[in-house]
């Protein structure tokens, strides 16, 4: 009898252990489920991570950002250049700076400068030129700005150009402008009387009662 309560106790513990055993593998095949589930959700989270880095990267101020504006001020600043060169016979040069070393850390941070070069003498920033200067380097500019979008629309807008420019100044510029109106329409604004006879088409702006409107 009490050898029969021993097969009994002995049965009764082989089925839990092979209760326990059954679910012990059940978990284990949940689990082994559940890491592959994991590991598949990181490689597209990795995969996403990736390519949000790609991008944020791109399109930083060292990515396609920088490629696009330091493209163009490569661009305007040679147009300008080759503008100033019939101005001033290259006595004012340009050049654009869009990014600068720090002295104190040693960081390149953002910042955009216009240079001139006036004669043998070194560099110096836009607002320290002339009058003068100034109006040159202005009008070279406009017309480099206005180069960029040509492909899309055949019209140049230049305004106050000639304030600042003395006698030979502004003959140089209507020779310029005179050239690139063969190349597509001039719209030029001032408020020099007496430059409207150096235009075939004139239209003047009056201002009464604070209000603008275009002279009968």
């Amino acid at each position: 009898m009490e050898d029969s309560r021993k097969d009994i106790k002995v049965t009764s513990n082989i089925k839990k252990l092979k209760l326990s055993r059954n679910n012990t593998k059940k978990l284990l095949l949940e689990s082994i489920k559940d890491l592959k589930n994991v590991k598949t959700k990181k490689i597209k989270v990795s995969n996403a991570l990736e390519i949000s880095d790609f991008w944020i990267s791109g399109f930083s101020n060292k990515g396609i950002k920088s490629f696009i504006i330091n493209g163009i001020l490569d661009y305007l600043e040679k147009t300008a250049n080759e503008y100033l060169y019939e101005l001033t016979e290259g006595y004012i040069k340009i050049n654009w700076i869009s990014e600068q070393e720090q002295k104190t850390t040693g960081k390149t941070v953002d910042k955009l400068i216009l240079n001139v070069k006036t004669g043998k003498r070194g560099n110096k920033e836009y607002h320290f030129c002339s009058d003068g200067e100034k109006a040159r380097i202005w009008l070279a500019m406009e017309l480099a700005l206005n180069a960029v979008i040509r492909s899309t629309i055949d019209l140049a807008l230049v305004d106050e150009v000639f304030d600042g420019l003395d006698a030979v100044g502004v003959r140089r510029a209507m020779s310029l402008l005179t050239a690139e109106s063969s190349k597509r329409k001039i719209l030029c604004i001032s408020h020099r009387k007496e430059m409207e006879k150096h235009f075939n088409i004139k239209k003047n702006i009056i201002m009464e009662n604070d209000e603008s409107r275009l002279e009968d």
